[in-house]
C-alpha cells in the first residue's frame, strides 16, 4: 500500500505575498488565514506558520487518512501514479516521524518567498496572479497584497526563526521566487536579514535569469562577502535560444547565458537550471539536456539534480494533452542523463508514461486557444515555425474525436 504522507507538506512552508496566501508546496492549493485566526492564535501563542487550521487539515488528512488532501494537493491527485508527489516526496514508509511530532511538531527546512509578483517576463504557462506584465498585457491590475498581512507573517517568520532549533547536522534552505526576485529591493533586504538568525542557511534564489548586469552584480557582491553562506541559483528556462525567449516572452537568450556563466565562476554559487516540462518543448528535450548539462559541466558542475523536475498541469500546456506518440521523443533525452547520471531521467519517465493520458474532447480546442493568443499577441516570434508540432497536435486530435 502506498503511504500517501509527502514530505514536502511537513518540511515546507511558502508564503505568498502578494495574495496574502500560504502553502506547503509550490503545487498546492493556496490558502487565506483570516484576520480572527491571526488574532486568536497570537492569543493562543502559537505560529501562524505552524499552527493555522487549514495547514492542520492537510498534514491530518496523510497522518491519518493516508491520503492526499482534496482543495490541498488537487494537482497531484489528478496526475497520480505519475505525480509529483512520487518525484518530489523524500521521505519513505517507515521512516516517518511519530504522528504527534508530525501533526504538531516544527519540521520545516524550507522556507519559500513569493514577496511581490513583479515581472519582466510573460511566460506561456504563467498568469497574471504571478507577472506583472502577464496583467499588464491583459489589462488588469498587477496582483498585491496587504501591506498589514504582510508585516504580521513577516513579524511571525523573524519569531519562528528565533525560537526555532536548528541542527547542525540539516540543511535549511530558504527559495525568494516571484515573479522575479532579483527585481525587487526587499529580496536582498530580507536574505541578509535571515543570514544574522540561521547558522549556515542556502539561499536559493529562483530566477530567470534576465536580470539586468547592475543588478546581477550585487547578487554577486553579495555572494562574496557572505561566502560561508551557501548559495544557489535555480535558473528558470524551457528552451534553446529562440524556442526559450518564445516560451518565456521577454527572456533575451544572450543576456541569460551572461548570467548563467557569471555565476558558474563563483566558488560558493551552485546552478541549477530550471526547466517547467510543458508541451511547446518536449519534443526538443534532447537538445536541452544536451546543451545545459555541457554549459554546466564546462564549469566543473556535474552534480546529478542540475536540472530541476517540474511539469506544467495545465491542460492547455501540459504534456499529458499531447497524442501518445510523443512519447517516444523524450527517449534520447532519458538515455543521455542516463549516461550523465542525472536525476532529470526519472522525472523524464513519469513526463513520458503521462503524455496522452488526459486528452478528451475538449483538449484540441483548449490547446489551440491558448495557441491562438500567443501568435495574436506576440508576433514578434514565428511561432509555427518555433514549435510545428503544435498544429499537429491539434489536427490529430480534432481527427481522433470527429470520428
Amino acid at each position: 500500500m502506498t503511504r500517501r504522507v509527502c514530505s514536502k507538506m511537513f518540511t515546507d512552508i511558502n508564503v505568498k505575498f502578494p495574495y496574502d496566501g500560504l502553502k506547503n508546496c509550490c503545487k498546492s492549493n493556496d490558502y487565506v488565514i483570516s484576520d480572527a485566526e491571526l488574532a486568536s492564535l497570537e492569543e493562543r501563542g502559537q505560529n501562524v506558520l505552524t499552527h493555522n487550521a487549514e495547514y492542520l487539515r492537510r498534514k491530518t488528512d496523510m497522518v491519518e487518512n493516508n491520503v492526499l488532501p482534496h482543495r490541498g494537493c488537487d494537482t497531484c491527485i489528478q496526475a497520480e501514479p505519475n505525480s509529483l508527489f512520487r518525484t518530489w516526496n523524500i521521505w519513505q514508509a517507515g521512516r516517518l516521524p511519530a504522528n504527534q511530532q508530525m501533526l504538531y511538531g516544527d519540521n520545516f527546512r524550507t522556507y519559500e518567498f513569493v514577496l511581490s509578483s513583479a515581472c519582466d517576463l510573460k511566460c506561456v504557462y504563467c498568469s497574471d496572479k504571478d507577472s506583472s506584465s502577464w496583467a499588464k498585457e491583459l489589462g488588469v491590475p498587477v496582483r498585491k497584497g496587504s501591506a498589514e498581512w504582510k508585516a504580521k507573517i513577516l513579524s511571525a517568520l523573524m519569531d519562528h526563526l528565533r525560537h526555532k532549533t536548528f541542527d547542525p547536522a540539516e540543511s535549511y534552505w530558504f527559495f525568494f521566487s516571484g515573479g522575479e526576485p532579483t527585481y525587487n529591493p526587499e529580496t536582498l533586504q530580507l536574505i541578509e536579514e535571515i543570514i544574522k538568525i540561521v547558522p549556515n542557511p542556502s539561499i536559493i534564489i529562483s530566477t530567470n535569469g534576465n536580470t539586468k548586469s547592475s543588478v546581477m552584480q550585487r547578487y554577486i557582491d553579495t555572494v562574496r562577502q557572505y561566502s560561508r553562506v551557501q548559495w544557489r541559483f535555480h535558473c528558470s528556462v524551457d528552451g534553446v535560444g529562440e524556442r526559450a525567449e518564445a516560451i518565456r516572452t521577454g527572456l533575451v537568450w544572450s543576456r541569460f547565458v551572461e548570467n548563467v556563466t557569471r555565476l558558474l565562476h563563483e566558488p560558493n554559487v551552485i546552478v541549477r537550471i530550471c526547466p517547467t516540462v510543458n508541451l511547446y518543448s518536449v519534443p526538443h528535450m534532447y537538445e536541452y539536456v544536451t546543451y545545459f548539462h555541457g554549459l554546466l559541466a564546462s564549469h566543473g558542475q556535474t552534480h546529478a539534480d542540475m536540472i530541476d523536475l517540474n511539469m506544467v498541469q495545465e491542460p492547455e500546456l501540459s504534456p499529458w494533452s499531447m497524442p501518445d506518440i510523443y512519447r517516444d521523443g523524450l527517449d534520447a533525452a532519458i538515455d543521455y542523463c542516463d549516461q550523465h547520471g542525472l536525476d532529470f531521467a526519472a522525472h523524464l519517465r513519469n513526463v513520458r508514461n503521462l503524455i496522452g493520458t488526459r486528452i478528451d474532447e475538449n483538449t484540441a480546442e483548449r490547446i489551440q486557444r491558448k495557441w491562438d493568443y500567443f501568435k495574436l499577441h506576440r508576433p514578434q516570434y514565428d511561432w509555427d515555425t518555433l514549435f510545428p508540432h503544435v498544429d499537429d497536435i491539434v489536427q490529430d486530435l480534432d481527427k481522433r474525436f470527429s470520428k
